[in-house]
């Protein structure tokens, strides 16, 4: 499990460090730091979500096709997938005066879920 946690903290945080060197990415400095944001807050909601599930809990989110018989594999994919969809919407469909906004409401949202978990989360 945390040697799936480094492989994805691998794959998604320097992407987000790297492309900010380049501006075809079509991100702001600053929108690229709420990218960077949601994504450490993904990848810790990853984390702590797969903790929860090894102690018998659940994912509260319906959206998420995450339940107690998810495999770390199909988590990690889910993971990822949330990632991936979150820089192309911020890059392709948020107008450029909006992003902010999107940033905040939706790394907002995960920071909410990452907050859940360690309240629920046993130590």
């Amino acid at each position: 499990m945390k040697i799936f946690i480094l492989l994805i903290s691998l794959i998604l945080l320097p992407v987000c460090v790297l492309a900010e060197n380049d501006k075809t990415w079509g991100l702001t400095k600053d929108e690229w730091k709420g990218e960077l944001a949601f994504q450490v807050l993904n990848v810790a909601d990853f984390a702590l979500t797969d903790r929860v599930l090894d102690q018998g809990g659940y994912e509260k989110n319906p959206i998420l096709p995450i339940d107690s018989d998810s495999s770390d594999l199909e988590m990690g994919l889910v993971t990822v997938g949330a990632g991936v969809i979150h820089y192309l919407v911020t890059r392709y469909v948020i107008a450029p005066e909006w992003r902010p906004t999107w940033q905040w409401v939706s790394g907002g949202a995960k920071a909410l879920a990452v907050g859940h978990n360690l309240t629920v989360v046993r130590w």
